[in-house]
């Protein structure tokens, strides 16, 4: 257990997300909690194995390009983070992910057999950098605005292209010029 913990500057390694400030790997059983962990050179926590239990509750991770990279997790909790940067969740499973705020990209993909849908809990965050990956099912999240709002009669191209959830447009005869 890593409890309070302020963790910054670290992880090795020649690029990308597997290398990180703290590892969780092999038949492990680790929880983080109200811990800040910041500016790692790639992830700050990079969890990849199986039969391995990773929790991470209350904890603020920044000043990282992947907060954290989780793969092949059989047990991944985390409640009540917030991840300053892109989340990314590769071929895991027994998944709760719950009142996290993310402020970049929460990317998820499975590249084995689909897993069941009571294995994949992804509810009640603030996914303020969009969504891509092979989830069906990203409702029950906030995008940074209320999606029940009717949206305005004309946008900015920009505006248009980079709205969450993804918007289908056209021209608008009735905007003005370098509107949409």
């Amino acid at each position: 257990m890593v409890d309070y913990t302020d963790v910054r500057y670290g992880a090795a390694g020649s690029g990308g997300c597997a290398y990180s400030m703290m590892a969780i790997l092999e038949d492990s059983r680790v929880t983080l909690s109200n811990s800040t962990l910041s500016d790692a050179e790639w992830a700050a926590v990079y969890i990849n194995a199986h039969e391995t239990s990773a929790h991470v509750y209350n904890s603020h991770i920044s000043s990282s390009p992947c907060p954290l990279y989780a793969a092949n997790s059989t047990d991944l909790k985390l409640a009540g983070n917030v991840f300053e940067g892109t989340l990314r969740i590769v071929d895991s499973s027994g998944m709760r992910i719950r009142y996290n705020t993310v402020t970049g990209e929460t990317y998820y993909t499975w590249f084995g057999e689909d897993p069941l849908p009571a294995d994949i809990d992804i509810r009640h965050n603030t996914l303020l950098g969009g969504v891509r990956g092979d989830l069906s099912d990203w409702s029950g999240n906030w995008y940074g605005h209320d999606a029940n709002q009717p949206l305005p009669l004309c946008l900015e191209p920009e505006v248009a292209e980079a709205w969450i959830p993804a918007l289908e447009f056209t021209a608008n005869g009735d905007c003005e010029v370098g509107r949409t």
